[in-house]
């Protein structure tokens, strides 16, 4: 791959011609304002059809040109020229080997793919989460079309699941905080997981068998009144009988026959009297023996303080029990999102493993991850060099369009010899034009190729 670029009045360069071929590194040197970076500007412009250079007509000249003669990995030769005038308007041209003209700049960006950023820019990215997001869907360029397609589609769909548990998260948090307001105790739970219709016949029972028993002590004490009342009644009669005999003892000379008739009515009293006195006995002994009234009264109160706390627990319980039930199925519904983004993620990484576009990168959690012996490191880890860092990011570009192998890694003050070698190496594997910058402090504008000892 060659290449030829004329540059005449754009910014400090007023007539300026190279010839680079591939295969070499180009160290674009001087001091500070001498037009390195126009040179490089120069490259860029002409293959993304786009004039990165502000105010690009030199200050006392009315027009600049770059004219780019270009021989692609492919074997196409194409003839590119800027056009810039003092008023501001650019104008680009392409020419291919066949004569074709063209001015779209749609075209000419089409035929070239130029990426519109070096290698230390795609390193800089890494300090953001946007930019190592931006480092990936580049790197990712790289891979077949069809494992682009699979690619991204289970990146998509990773990000529909992962939207999905997004929500339940919180709804996981806002449930466990209305469980814990709820404020259930161990004994209310312990209440509430029982049989509580068991529980509550229970109650009834008790409470029947107490009011059947406080009934049958009414009854005892009505019997008992009773007792009292023919006691009383029998006594007042008999007083009077007694009375009445006396004065008949005094008569009895002539109420002989009335005593003996009382007799026999006070025998018959008597008679009535045990009588009805046995009846109240055999009900009395029919009834048992009373059980202990303060056993029974505790037993009723504590079915009655346990009937308060059914009823006082069991909405809130209910509550309890439903969020509960709602929280598990959530966690439940996370818990498989978690497995689905998981698996998708998995399928992501295979993918890659699959289908290597540098054996000693990776993608991890939708980043760039450089592998150093055991370890995955983010290719903006502090652990790897800077001049690393954009050799990587140079062979990702040059993997990125094998077409028109043409590279600005941008600032080299971070390359020491070793990385100096590489560089030449990579240049070498891809038949690429690699152009390094260097400031010096004192010279003119060169470009050199990058001759090793």
């Amino acid at each position: 791959m060659n290449l030829k670029l004329s540059i005449k009045n754009l910014k400090l360069i007023k007539d300026l011609e190279l010839e680079l071929s591939g295969s070499n590194v180009y160290v674009v040197s001087g001091q500070n304002e001498v037009g390195k970076s126009t040179v490089l500007q120069a490259i860029s412009s002409l293959f993304k059809a786009k004039n990165d250079t502000p105010i690009p007509v030199s200050h006392d000249k009315e027009e600049a040109t770059v004219i780019g003669i270009i021989e692609t990995a492919d074997g196409g030769t194409y003839s590119i020229t800027m056009e810039a005038k003092k008023d501001g308007k650019i104008k680009f041209t392409m020419v291919s080997e066949k004569g074709v003209k063209t001015n779209s700049v749609t075209t000419i960006r089409e035929v070239f793919q130029y990426q519109d950023f070096t290698a230390e820019e795609f390193v800089a990215w890494g300090s953001t989460a946007d930019g190592r997001k931006k480092q990936t869907e580049i790197f990712l360029k790289c891979l077949e079309q069809s494992a682009q397609k699979l690619y991204n589609e289970l990146s998509e769909k990773e990000k529909i699941a992962f939207d999905r548990r997004t929500p339940l998260i919180s709804n996981i948090l806002h449930y466990k905080k209305k469980i814990s307001d709820l404020n259930m105790t161990d004994e209310e739970l312990q209440l509430m997981e029982e049989d509580i219709e068991a529980i509550s016949e229970e109650i009834t029972v008790t409470k029947h068998e107490y009011l059947s028993i406080s009934t049958s002590e009414a009854q005892r004490k009505a019997l008992m009144d009773q007792m009292i009342e023919v006691d009383n009644s029998y006594l007042v009669i008999k007083e009077s009988y007694e009375e009445q005999l006396i004065s008949i003892d005094q008569q009895i000379n002539n109420l002989k026959e009335l005593k003996l008739q009382k007799s026999d009515e006070l025998d018959g009293l008597t008679q009535r009297y045990d009588k009805k006195v046995q009846e109240i006995d055999d009900a009395i002994e029919k009834m048992g023996e009373p059980l202990p009234t303060d056993i029974i009264t505790d037993k009723y109160n504590q079915a009655i303080e346990m009937e308060k706390m059914i009823a006082s627990v069991q909405y809130k319980y209910e509550d309890f029990s439903n969020t509960g039930k709602l929280l598990n199925a959530i966690e439940q519904e996370k818990s498989d999102l978690d497995i689905e983004v998981e698996d998708y993620r998995q399928q992501k990484k295979l993918l890659i493993k699959n289908n290597p576009i540098l054996k000693d990168i990776q993608i991890e959690d939708d980043a760039i991850v450089v592998v150093q012996g055991e370890q995955l490191l983010p290719l903006h880890d502090n652990q790897i060099s800077q001049s690393r860092q954009m050799l990587i990011a140079a062979r990702i570009l040059l993997k990125l369009n094998p077409k028109l192998p043409i590279l600005l890694v941008g600032r080299g003050e971070s390359f020491d010899k070793n990385k100096m070698h590489e560089l030449v190496q990579l240049a070498e594997e891809n038949n690429a034009i690699i152009m390094i910058e260097k400031v010096i402090d004192q010279g003119a504008l060169r470009i050199d190729a990058l001759i090793e000892e």
